[in-house]
């Protein structure tokens, strides 16, 4: 069963420990972090005490966490990493994000909800576009540390 509630900082460091590969290329692109336990320790660090870290659970164990930061004033970033299992609780957690945290959020006056991702993550972009989120602008060349380049999508109030 599937169980959504607020991160803990354990369960962010247990899933970037544990994160999907492409997840771990994409958030190791932007974070200063090159292995999988540095980031674990930067994003716990991080985003483990913010209230608007969720993590996705399926029984007691967290398999994916996200949240919404805000970066501009009425504008938030999604955020999200997930273990290998998040197929198993996908469908749950897409109907949450789409029906419960985006009207959330633009209930509170959040007029735009954004997420940059890795160019070339194809089942995440396909993913947020299921979430009701579109592709903007052509690709942010050399974007990440690296020179990775990277997409923005968006959905606006």
């Amino acid at each position: 069963m599937t169980k959504i509630d607020r991160a803990t900082p354990e369960d962010i460091y247990s899933v970037a420990l544990n994160m999907r590969e492409r997840d771990f290329e994409e958030f190791t692109a932007v974070n200063m972090a090159n292995t999988k336990e540095e980031l674990a320790e930067s994003l716990s660090r991080h985003y483990g005490s913010l209230d608007c870290m969720i993590a996705v659970r399926r029984g007691d164990k967290a398999v994916a966490v996200g949240g919404a930061l805000e970066i501009r004033p009425n504008v938030v970033s999604l955020m999200f990493m997930a273990t290998d299992d998040f197929s198993k609780v996908a469908i749950d957690t897409t109907k949450y994000i789409r029906n419960q945290l985006f009207p959330s959020l633009f209930n509170v006056g959040i007029h735009r909800i954004e997420c940059a991702s890795l160019v070339g993550y194809d089942y995440t972009h396909r993913w947020l576009k299921m979430l009701g989120m579109t592709r903007e602008i052509g690709v942010m060349r050399a974007f990440g540390k690296n020179g990775e380049d990277f997409s923005m999508f968006a959905k606006v109030a």
